[in-house]
């Protein structure tokens, strides 16, 4: 069993999918301008490090002899220190897979804006389109890996939509395209397609460029090296497994080949390791690591921080799947189950459980082919109840865009979740919800409430108003001196009002407005909604802001959701120094 030309050259369904992703993030996604951020610019930087500022090479000069050698990347939060030197502290290999993009982007915008930085434009667009030439090659082995497991051509086509738009790789092809995931997903379906080849007819060539994938995967993220006790899977059986190691240690000369393919690209990194800080073997993870005796595990597949059935609830349906390969593929399902909480504990024991700011649990993206692989045969061998469980997994489908849609546009959280902060916002995607888990809490003994003025309590007509509540600055004493502005006021806060509330600052002298800010009124919210309570949202106000002589303006556009205000008062807070906040504690 091998992919043919006429596999490559006739990928109908995965090129339909490939436009049908570009149309959704189009039309209600959106494009993102800067797809070359956070971790994924220590997985881009060695391009424009290499080919453009010719800076890669700095093991000749520590940091301490010569800093300026230094200079360009000292603002990259990417780099760490090891030794004297700096290193990024990512993996190559997603540059590498970059790098014929790359190329080809350097050469025809040789002239454009932000050419001489590596990070313009041109760059973006060019990390979006070659995340989603490795998803399309990703689903086509995904494709021919499923094949060889006797899966149903039309059931393949239902997996790839499923896993392509109900699980977060959509937003790792577009939001965050810089990063690893994607890259790591290709090249580990692409192993284990070759790797089943192997066990099938003992392919030989199959073995040797699963060993080339399989040092490509290390490049990638080291951590994926764990793809290779999926293999008793790929096998099929014990026999199989057992066979076919028996019939490779039978050829040495196979062997050492192999070993040295999966060499090739693991020597680039280690090659990179060296340009940077002479050293062939570098642990560019400084103060990070795993903690295998305090795993996350229950954290990790079901916390409102990140957990990734609560995130991605497909995977759920597909890891039940698995139940379906009791009767006739017992091995299959002990050995994915094996796999599986083998996986989720290494996962889970990282020193950062839930991977940072990022949308859902993406270590496993890498590894989307494990899920797909019991779903797609444990669909094939059943009748009855086929279409009703697929009918089930395309309800993850509109879960998945909504909440990558909110994650995009700072509606869900990128780190602080919790399980009253999700149902607050779940499926919601009004632009009121926008930043409303985002709001800046102020630690009440930093700060030194200056005056405090009522206004009382308006009331407006059921239909909605608007009116204006005004305070001269004079009442606030000496108004030179804010930092904050608390509103605070009593209300049944609404989830469905589209009232707002704007705070404004107006100079007496000049009648221009200094300070202009409005905010939906559910982000006053501090109780949880449809309930009576003090609202409050705090307003961060510098001096330039904050005029001599003047007033401040409130502004209530209220619906008839929102028809009454209670008891409003304005509070000005002055940020107190460092040891005023250590005396007041003590």
């Amino acid at each position: 069993m091998r992919i043919g030309l006429k596999q490559l050259i006739h990928p109908f369904f995965e090129v339909l999918i490939i436009i049908a992703v570009l149309f959704t993030i189009n039309n209600y996604l959106g494009h993102s301008e800067q797809r070359i951020i956070a971790d994924g610019m220590g997985y881009y930087e060695y391009l424009p490090s290499y080919f453009i500022h010719d800076d890669l090479h700095r093991n000749d000069v520590t940091f301490k002899v010569e800093d300026s050698t230094y200079q360009r990347i000292l603002g990259h939060d990417n780099y760490v220190n090891y030794d004297e030197y700096l290193v990024n502290k990512y993996p190559v290999g997603t540059a590498l897979l970059q790098l014929p993009f790359f190329l080809l982007t350097k050469t025809m915008a040789e002239y454009s804006p932000g050419i001489e930085s590596g990070y313009g434009p041109e760059y973006n667009t060019m990390v979006h389109v070659a995340a989603l030439f490795y998803l399309f090659l990703g689903l086509i082995f995904l494709r021919e890996l499923l094949l060889a497991f006797d899966v149903r051509r039309e059931l393949i086509v239902i997996s790839q939509l499923l896993l392509v738009f109900g699980t977060p790789i959509i937003h790792y092809v577009n939001t965050e395209a810089s990063y690893s995931h994607v890259y790591s997903f290709f090249a580990i379906t692409t192993f284990f397609y070759f790797v089943r080849s192997f066990f099938q007819d003992r392919n030989y060539r199959s073995f040797l460029l699963a060993a080339l994938f399989l040092g490509l995967i290390v490049i990638l993220r080291q951590v994926n090296l764990i793809a290779i006790f999926f293999l008793p899977f790929l096998a099929g059986s014990w026999k199989e497994l057992k066979d076919g190691i028996i019939a490779l240690l039978r050829l040495r000369l196979k062997l050492i080949l192999g070993a040295a393919l999966f060499f090739i690209p693991v020597f680039i990194q280690m090659y990179t390791w060296y340009l940077q800080a002479g050293s062939w073997i570098v642990y560019s993870y400084q103060g990070e690591g795993f903690d295998f005796l305090h795993p996350h595990f229950w954290d990790m597949l079901f916390s409102y921080k990140k957990g990734l059935f609560v995130y991605t609830p497909l995977l759920l349906l597909m890891t039940l799947s698995v139940v379906f390969l009791i009767k006739k593929h017992r091995f299959l399902m002990l050995s994915w189950a094996f796999f599986f909480l083998f996986v989720t504990y290494v996962f889970s024991s990282w020193w950062s459980w839930f991977y940072g700011c990022s949308f859902g649990q993406r270590p496993y993206i890498d590894l989307y082919a494990v899920f797909v692989l019991p779903f797609g045969i444990g669909l094939s061998k059943l009748n009855q109840w086929r279409w009703l469980i697929i009918a089930i997994a395309t309800v993850a489908i509109p879960i998945n865009l909504i909440q990558a849609y909110q994650y995009k546009h700072y509606i869900l959280h990128w780190l602080e979740m919790d399980k009253e902060s999700y149902w607050k916002v779940f499926l919601n995607t009004e632009d009121k919800y926008q930043g409303l888990l985002w709001k800046k809490n102020y630690e009440k003994y930093q700060y030194d409430t200056l005056n405090k003025v009522s206004k009382g309590s308006i009331n407006f007509n059921r239909d909605g108003a608007v009116k204006d509540i005004e305070a001269s600055l004079s009442e606030f004493g000496d108004s030179t001196k804010f930092d904050l502005l608390l509103v605070e006021f009593e209300n049944e806060l609404n989830p469905e009002t589209e009232a707002n509330v704007t705070v404004a600052i107006q100079d007496a002298e000049t009648e221009a407005f200094t300070y202009w800010y409005q905010v939906p009124l559910i982000h006053f919210e501090q109780a949880g909604f449809n309930k009576q309570q003090k609202g409050r949202y705090f307003f961060e106000l510098n001096e330039d802001q904050v005029p001599k002589d003047g007033k401040i303006v409130i502004r209530f556009e209220l619906d008839e959701k929102a028809a009454e205000i209670e008891n409003i008062r304005l509070n000005s807070l002055q940020k107190l120094t460092t040891n005023t906040m250590t005396s007041s504690k003590m």
